[in-house]
């Protein structure tokens, strides 16, 4: 088993990282719009919508 030098350590934990990161903003993204942009709007629209 080879040893692992420090920087190697460090970028695997940085790429490690960065994948965490992108999959978190994948799932913020995904997840964001539909709970609480569709809401803001839905309810915005509720007001205009009774009207009709």
């Amino acid at each position: 088993m080879p040893h692992l030098s420090p920087m190697s350590w460090i970028t695997a934990l940085f790429s490690f990282w960065v994948l965490l990161m992108a999959l978190i903003s994948i799932m913020w993204w995904s997840l964001i719009p539909s709970f609480s942009v569709i809401n803001i709007y839905s309810s915005h629209e509720s007001s205009l919508n009774w009207k009709w």
